[in-house]
């Protein structure tokens, strides 16, 4: 970043396209300068949008996450600690967080001269931005773009390496394969930055035209199934009353009886 003030630069950063990223006059100094880094979260929200965009229904958010060992639930990231999700022998059993390529930049404060001193590194601003890429059919039903997911260890280690140029590392960096990522619909909450706790990547209910399934609709759902099936059976028993009438209808009377006998 350049300039008095690094907070009236104007632009959107947090996102920076793979794509052209080496060419790009907002990106290419961090690039040129091996200005790598590893962005480390729980995962992240996508919106879907509505299949029909003329119905009016609105987009349903989403929550990414790196896949989890069985039993293991990404909202429960916040309940772990050292003390209760590690172990020398196990290491860490809490959910697995996701790790995204990024790269930063370093915005130096009015007193850094040629001498560092703590004074001016105090004021030095660092940013950063995912680096995202084309989706492929592994998230792209959800959304076009994706962030450039480092799946492992290995991946983390080679991306940060400072001896690989940045080229290199971009070209190195690898589309999300199937069972790399995990997701589940979460609460349009999210949509609102007062809205903070981990209740937010709490998994919830869709119905079958993919809207939320609020305590209301649940009730009123239920209410509708149970008048229907009342019906349904009171319609069943007077079916049944009326098989069980008829024999006696077509049965001739006793006189009717006597008079054809004589």
């Amino acid at each position: 970043m350049q300039g008095d003030d690094p907070t009236k630069h104007g632009l959107t950063t947090n996102n920076a396209r793979l794509e052209g990223l080496t060419s790009s006059k907002l990106y290419k100094p961090s690039i040129n300068k091996n200005r790598r880094c590893v962005v480390i979260c729980d995962g992240f929200y996508e919106w879907k949008a509505p299949e029909d965009k003329k119905s009016g229904a609105t987009k349903q958010p989403y929550m990414i996450y790196a896949k989890q060992d069985d039993g293991v639930k990404i909202e429960e990231m916040d309940k772990c600690t050292p003390e209760t999700c590690y172990t020398e022998e196990k290491g860490w059993t809490g959910p697995k967080p996701l790790f995204m390529a990024g790269i930063y930049s370093v915005w130096h404060g009015t007193h850094r001269g040629e001498e560092e001193t703590p004074e001016a590194r105090a004021e030095d601003v660092y940013s950063y931005a995912v680096i995202t890429r084309a989706a492929n059919k592994v998230t792209g039903w959800l959304h076009g773009r994706v962030p450039a997911i480092l799946a492992d260890e290995e991946a983390v280690r080679a991306w940060l390496d400072g001896d690989v140029e940045s080229e290199e590392a971009l070209g190195a960096l690898k589309p999300v394969k199937e069972g790399q990522l995990a997701w589940h619909p979460v609460s349009t909450d999210v949509g609102n930055v007062r809205n903070q706790g981990e209740s937010l990547n709490a998994p919830i209910e869709l119905n079958e035209k993919g809207k939320a399934v609020t305590a209301s609709s649940k009730l009123m759902s239920s209410w509708l199934k149970r008048s229907a099936s009342e019906e349904k059976k009171a319609k069943q028993e007077e079916a049944e009353s009326e098989v069980k009438e008829e024999p006696d209808k077509k049965k001739p009377k006793k006189e009717e009886v006597e008079k054809e006998n004589k």
